[in-house]
């Protein structure tokens, strides 16, 4: 690691962590920290960390820390007055350069049936979403800046659909969806009363994700494919995402496209013949 990224890490300790707070998470996973009278000696901490990066402990205490130092930036960011924003700026695009220090090993993709995946790495959920040759659809109630990691290989329209309430987005989300603008220019996201389910749709497969994509790498990730009742799910979907009020659009609010996304999902009417009895035993995500 060259020597002005070092100093920059250190930078990063020093700005987002009281002495306090660095010395607490060093001793919960057994990294030594050496002082400068009262202060920690933030450079060669730096240093220890990039030179062991193979010691599970300093794996560990690196999956903890870059991610929460991402988190504290942006908050920065999203609360900073003009004179410190250029600088919150410039540190989180260093912070995010950190994240090859994170280096996982290297796991097969388990399927437990085909089409359904167990991921338990975030880069294998960027791997899956980057094979994408279709739209992509993401039903999910939270959403935060790992949503946003997780699909900025897909090359096609993204289309989010979220809750409504004060927690469905990470603190700073706003600001972070800006600076992600550039990477993905295709991304939409509308906001639904209360979701309960998680889908995900795209190649003309449909899965239900146990857990948050925001999430993906911190904790395991599971899709089952959906195949009897796809075609209902997806009814449901462009009806809600027809309803949704819009959050972020590509294409300025324009809701000209809504009609055509409906017609390339919609049911036949023999797929949709489905009895109240089977319809209220399916997922929450049917109910109005």
């Amino acid at each position: 690691m060259k020597d002005e990224s070092i100093e920059m890490l250190a930078d990063a300790f020093k700005e987002y962590y009281t002495n306090y707070e660095l010395d607490d998470i060093c001793n919960q996973f057994d990294i030594e920290i050496d002082y400068q009278d009262a202060d920690p000696d933030y450079v060669k901490l730096a240093q220890t960390l990039t030179t062991t990066t193979s010691r599970q402990s300093t794996q560990k205490f690196l999956k903890t820390l870059i991610p929460d130092m991402l988190k504290r930036c942006t908050e920065r960011i999203a609360n900073s007055t003009s004179e410190d924003l250029i600088y919150h700026q410039q540190m989180i695009r260093h912070i995010e350069g950190f994240q090859w220090l994170l280096r996982e090993p290297k796991q097969e993709t388990k399927s437990v049936t085909p089409g359904s995946y167990i991921f338990s790495v975030k880069s294998e959920v960027q791997t899956y979403f980057s094979t994408a040759k279709t739209d992509v659809i993401i039903v999910d109630p939270l959403i935060g800046v790992g949503t946003l990691d997780c699909v900025v290989g897909v090359k096609s329209q993204i289309r989010v659909l979220t809750g409504k309430q004060p927690n469905s987005f990470d603190r700073g989300f706003e600001a972070t969806l800006k600076r992600f603008r550039s990477k993905i220019p295709n991304i939409s996201i509308r906001l639904y009363k209360p979701l309960q389910d998680r889908f995900i749709v795209f190649n003309e497969k449909c899965w239900l994700a146990g857990a948050s994509i925001k999430d993906a790498g911190s904790k395991t990730l599971s899709l089952i494919e959906i195949r009897d009742h796809k075609q209902l799910i997806l009814k449901e979907i462009a009806r809600k995402w027809s309803e949704a009020e819009d959050f972020f659009s590509a294409d300025g609010g324009n809701r000209s496209g809504d009609q055509k996304f409906s017609d390339q999902i919609s049911l036949s009417s023999e797929s949709t013949e489905v009895s109240e009895k089977k319809k209220s035993s399916l997922f929450g995500f049917l109910k109005k």
